[in-house]
């Protein structure tokens, strides 16, 4: 999760460090942490969270009128014949790495602060920040001065190194984006009033989100329609009082933390329906905005002369056109339905065992539906593989796990990460549970002070979903030549762990968690001058999931699946006594004697994991190609009038239908709206861009097969990764970043093979 503007205090308070971390025990990781160096001041200050919300508006003020009064200073004092890189585009640049190393956090304030007063305040405050970027990036005057640099520079381009080059023509197509390529006039004008428009939107689509994500949502049900979910699960579900009406008595089942439960588990395919449908119609209010933001953009894109919106967007990322998009999910498209119709029989066959089981034979309709399919899931993992996941993810207790991350990453790129004490400064974290971190170069690596990195595991208030990063404060180079280091979070939502109940992963979840660091560690070794270049978020879309995605993989390599494990018994005798009483429970009360379980994930479980990977390769691929299809094709209609007369909601349900042979409710196409509630397809980097998820895997599966799956703990090979690829973020075009890298063309040849295609 990457946010458009970014922010960092303007009050630092010195940390304290130390080497070894009684929240992440070296015990605790089988593979040892690297030596950490003597105790030392970092050499930059960690982040204060101290906002109130009338300083944040103040704050916000203060960096408007700045930037204002630079831009009208360089206009005044800078003329067309002596306007070069060094006057104009530098002083605007370094201006703007000032800004986001401020307004980050001033964004991150609606998202972890506890104060309604704050998050409404950081709302207003982005508000702010985007109507003002918006009048930065639609000043002719400027637009005059950098369009002229850009002529002069194609002329004299040795002139610059690669990044100032880069970022030359990323500032003038900025400008020409929003509308200044386009004569003053009508169409100017109507291009810049549906700029404001969609920014107008944008703010009230997030409200609706928000609103709709807020921890708490959910649906009631009774205890009969539960059946099958778990009790630890229903133990902590709200009970409904009379305060809640005719709901009084039953079972409250949030959206944040008990869909997979309900689906997974709860007997009733009813429930599981309700559960479904009531997820893809939780925000419908934003239905008639998301239509009016792609009609807007399909109108902006043809006005600057585009033939749609979506190639407007492709065309500075590394797709470069429509045409290659489409032919990437085409090729997959096709190449995954027979896999896709032979994976679903497996699962229509257990529901047909099912239902008439229970209804005599010749009961079954024939049909399956979404809602039935992690039910059946779940009962062919365990039938056919042996899989159960909720044993298996009694080797992943939440801290041990992440600890042995950090010391895969340590291991592998060079790093050290040293916990900071906050007792006694609450200032220094936005909630009691986050655990902040110094993160270093190790001794090898020349010993020197990388950035900090913030762990929020679990679930409070203002957590938002996750797992999820978020960079805080990007990296870059100051005016005097000093560095301004990068800070990065980690937000997970998981469950608080109790005195009967650690917080076990499952591995899914483990594989995600090892994604998202893996997108902290981008933004901690990235070195850009420019904060706009910086890290996973400061890369084009369809290359910035990349380099996370390669790291998953580590999740289904034997040897790191036992460096990252440890059963929960192993922790303390606590731990063991707990895992005793709940053995004996399920075993029932003739269990005599109790095997205590490996230390490390077994290997019998990990062969049957690794098997159960190829089960539904199909159907898990088409979860990302039917959300890139939709997105593609709701973005590259051949006229605006095809635009205007498409069905979005009853296409995005239709595909379903197309791409899986799974049904969905009956009750017309525009049973439900999924999309709704996804940001990031108004006014994140995804609109037209989803496709991105599937390109970036070309190039991951490309890396991990030439590189490290025969040797993923090559220290020299992590190195290289580490400075040839996650060091350069986005500072130059990415597929030359990725061609130096590679040695030559990436090649969908191993993403095509691991699918089987």
């Amino acid at each position: 999760t990457t946010p458009t503007t970014r922010t960092t205090p303007t009050t630092r308070a010195a940390p304290t460090t130390r080497a070894t971390s009684s929240y992440f025990p070296s015990t605790t990781s089988k593979m040892p942490l690297s030596p950490v160096q003597p105790s030392q001041q970092p050499p930059q200050a960690p982040l204060v969270f101290k906002a109130t919300p009338e300083s944040l508006l103040r704050d916000t003020h203060r960096l408007i009128e700045a930037s204002r009064q630079l831009q009208d200073h360089i206009v005044a004092t800078v003329t067309p014949e002596n306007a070069t890189f060094e006057n104009v585009i530098l002083p605007l640049t370094h201006a703007e790495n000032a800004r986001k190393a401020e307004s980050t956090q001033i964004w991150f304030h609606q998202h972890a602060s506890a104060d309604p007063g704050l998050q409404d305040a950081s709302r207003e405050a982005v508000k702010l920040l985007d109507e003002h970027d918006l009048q930065v990036r639609t000043r002719d005057d400027l637009f005059r001065l950098v369009d002229i640099i850009v002529n002069r520079a194609e002329k004299d381009a040795e002139q610059l190194d690669p990044e100032d080059q880069h970022l030359l023509k990323a500032v003038h197509r900025e400008f020409f984006n929003n509308g200044l390529g386009l004569a003053a006039g009508p169409p100017r004008d109507r291009f810049l009033g549906i700029q404001r428009r969609i920014a107008e939107i944008g703010i009230k689509f997030k409200e609706n989100a928000a609103q709709a994500n807020k921890v708490g949502n959910g649906i009631w049900f009774t205890s009969e329609e539960l059946n099958g979910v778990p009790a630890d699960v229903l133990s902590e579900l709200r009970i409904g009082t009379a305060a809640d009406g005719s709901d009084e008595g039953k079972l409250l089942c949030t959206f944040q933390d008990h869909v997979r439960p309900v689906l997974r588990e709860a007997k009733n395919p009813e429930t599981r329906k309700r559960m479904y449908v009531a997820l893809a119609n939780r925000c419908n209010e934003n239905v008639p905005l998301f239509r009016e933001v792609v009609l807007l953009r399909n109108e902006a894109a043809r006005l600057l002369g585009y033939s749609s919106h979506a190639a407007f967007v492709v065309e500075d990322k590394m797709a470069r056109n429509t045409a290659t998009v489409h032919a990437l999910l085409d090729d997959l498209r096709a190449g995954l339905r027979e896999d896709a119709v032979r994976e679903v029989e497996r699962y229509k066959k257990l529901k047909k065992a099912k239902v008439e089981a229970e209804s005599g034979p010749g009961s079954w309709d024939g049909r399956i539906f979404h809602w039935d399919m992690s039910f059946y899931g779940k009962t062919l993992l365990e039938q056919d593989y042996a899989i159960d996941h909720d044993e298996i993810s009694e080797y992943f207790p939440l801290e041990p796990t992440v600890a042995s991350m950090m010391g895969i990453f340590e291991h592998l790129f060079g790093l050290v990460f040293k916990e900071m004490l906050v007792e006694g400064k609450p200032e220094l974290v936005w909630h009691e549970s986050v655990r902040p971190f110094s993160v270093w170069n190790d001794e090898s690596e020349g010993g020197g002070f990388l950035g900090y990195l913030y762990l929020d595991l679990f679930v409070h208030d203002t957590a938002p979903g996750g797992p999820g990063n978020y960079p805080l404060l990007p990296g870059f180079v100051r005016p005097d030549g000093s560095n301004s280091f990068p800070c990065s979070a980690l937000v997970c939502g998981f469950s608080q762990p109790t005195p009967t109940k650690p917080c076990l992963l499952r591995h899914f979840d483990v594989t995600v968690l090892f994604h998202e660091l893996g997108h902290g560690i981008h933004d901690l070794v990235s070195k850009t001058k420019y904060a706009r270049f910086h890290g996973s978020g400061g890369t084009v879309v369809d290359f910035g999931e990349g380099p996370s995605q390669m790291l998953e993989n580590w999740c289904w390599i034997p040897s790191q699946l036992k460096v990252m494990s440890r059963h929960y018994s192993s922790l303390s005798p606590e731990h063991f006594r707990l895992w005793q009483e709940k053995t004996r429970a399920k075993a029932g009360p003739r269990t005599t004697k109790l095997e205590t379980p490996e230390t490390a994930l077994p290997e019998h479980m990990i062969s049957n994991l690794l098997k159960s990977r190829e089960a539904n390769r199909a159907l898990k691929c088409l979860g990302d190609l039917r959300m890139a299809i939709w997105d593609f094709v709701i973005n590259d209609q051949p006229t605006h009038e095809a635009a205007k007369q498409l069905n979005i909601s009853a296409l995005f349900n239709r595909l379903d239908v197309e791409l899986y042979p799974i049904d969905g409710p009956d009750g017309g196409a525009e049973w439900g709206h999924g999309y709704s509630r996804n940001v990031s397809f108004i006014t994140g980097d995804y609109h037209a861009s989803y496709y991105g998820y599937l390109f970036s895997e070309v190039f991951s599966k490309d890396i991990f097969y030439s590189f490290f799956k025969d040797d993923p703990t090559n220290q020299t090979k992590g190195r290289r990764y580490r400075y040839g690829l996650l060091e350069k973020g986005g500072s130059r075009p990415e597929m030359e970043t990725l061609i130096a890298y590679l040695g030559r063309e990436p090649n969908p040849a191993a993403l095509y093979n691991e699918l089987g295609l």
